[in-house]
């Protein structure tokens, strides 16, 4: 292995280690939601605590675009590290806040309010974070098998996650639930502020380097994605919505069936969610080299195909209402979305140019997530207290496969030579004066 390589492999090292903290911290909420809704947000009704917690986790997922224009300009603007490195930081802060925070019967409405405020915050940087190590990961690794580096990216999210999934399994089945869910925020926010620490050794990408040598960085990135490339960055946000909806649909929602209608402990749910993290683990690194070998586009494809057809005849098992039917459901799921998701990130990096790539990102993929997957447990939750019938979340789900197809075939990819670049930047640069 030449030095050079062994630099680059140190970078990955760096953005995924920083990506699992940044995840850990992230998704405890959205796996102790189920938990706190009653802690933050009381009432006579079990159905509105839950939908008031999902409520507060959608307005978390709608703040990430919003972080995609704001770190994405960064990026784009004064590198992809300065942005990853501030966004990990501002991540940290809330996890340490929420672990101290007193619940509505100590402190009454301020609770509620401090716990939104804090996932705003975090929204907004996760809109950053996740996008900028996306972009830092295949930028430092596109001569080297790109779509499984970006696959391992993704991966180390679900690492973190699993990590703080059994942290909340040890700490809510040994320790009273009631104050027990504190000690993995702490811990998370602990470990992000290392995490933080060890990000200053991280290194400027070679193509933004490139960029930065030649003065060829543009003002107004962002806009310069929506003039030049429109269509692009719709299917961005196409894919985006499919790659959410279903981690949520297995995860957060089918946790809310477990423990509403199968009375399971929280520490059981626990390892109901450890099981899809275990899936996403070992699969997207697969799914990744594949997409490096058979190409991203038909790997998605494949996968996007697989939501549509399967996702309604998963949820028509839950019916059932037995513990194996939501796992039958949540394995199938999560290994389609691994097939979609894993070259993903290869095939996003491949609808931009360099100049503007961390922006149109950062914003198109985390909209997506927003308005499709943040409001996924919501809007699965409604469609059955409406319906009373748990195929009608299925068909959400589908839909999000149909977004996926959409995304995928509609997208065209760029010329990434530097030389086209280069002239593409003088003509946008007359186009958005």
């Amino acid at each position: 292995m030449s030095f050079g390589r062994l630099r680059v492999n140190k970078q990955v090292v760096f953005a995924t280690l920083g990506n699992c903290v940044e995840c850990y911290d992230v998704t405890l909420y959205s796996f102790f939601a189920t938990l706190l809704a009653p802690l933050f947000f009381p009432s006579d009704r079990p159905g509105l605590s839950l939908l008031a917690s999902f409520a507060a986790f959608a307005l978390g997922m709608a703040m990430r675009p919003l972080g995609g224009i704001v770190f994405g300009h960064v990026g784009d603007k004064y590198g992809r590290k300065y942005a990853l490195k501030t966004s990990l930081f501002l991540i940290v802060l809330p996890t340490l806040v929420i672990s101290l925070l007193p619940t509505y019967q100590e402190i009454g409405a301020a609770a509620p309010i401090v716990l939104v405020s804090c996932l705003l915050l975090q929204g907004l940087c996760v809109g950053g974070e996740y996008s900028g190590a996306s972009v830092f990961v295949v930028e430092h690794t596109k001569k080297s098998s790109p779509g499984f580096w970006g696959a391992v990216l993704i991966s180390s999210g679900f690492l973190g996650s699993l990590i703080g999934t059994l942290m909340g399994y040890l700490f809510t089945k040994y320790f009273d639930p009631a104050w027990g869910w504190r000690f993995p925020f702490l811990i998370g926010g602990v470990f992000g502020l290392i995490g933080f620490h060890r990000s200053y050794k991280l290194q400027e990408t070679p193509d933004f380097q490139k960029i930065i040598d030649e003065k060829l960085t543009i003002t107004r990135p962002l806009l310069t994605v929506l003039k030049s490339y429109p269509l692009n960055f719709m299917c961005v946000i196409c894919v985006g919505g499919a790659s959410f909806i279903p981690v949520y649909a297995a995860t957060t929602y089918l946790g809310s069936i477990l423990s509403q209608d199968l009375n399971l402990a929280h520490s059981q749910i626990m390892l109901f969610y450890s099981l899809a993290m275990v899936i996403y683990l070992v699969f997207l690194p697969i799914m990744g080299a594949l997409g490096d070998r058979f190409g991203a586009k038909r790997m998605m494809i494949l996968g996007a195909l697989g939501m549509v057809f399967l996702s309604y005849p998963l949820f028509c098992l839950l019916s059932a209402r037995t513990l194996m039917a939501a796992i039958i459901t949540q394995v199938v799921l999560s290994i389609l979305n691994t097939i979609f998701s894993g070259p993903s990130l290869l095939f996003k990096a491949g609808l931009f140019p360099t100049t503007g790539r961390h922006s149109a990102l950062g914003v198109g993929y985390n909209l997506g997530g927003a308005i499709f997957g943040g409001t996924g447990p919501l809007i699965c939750a409604a469609l059955v207290g409406w319906s009373n019938d748990y195929r009608s979340a299925g068909l959400y789900v589908t839909f999000g496969g149909l977004l996926g197809l959409i995304g995928v075939c509609f997208a065209r990819k760029v010329d990434h030579s530097f030389e086209k670049q280069a002239d593409q930047v003088s003509k946008i640069k007359q186009l958005v004066a």
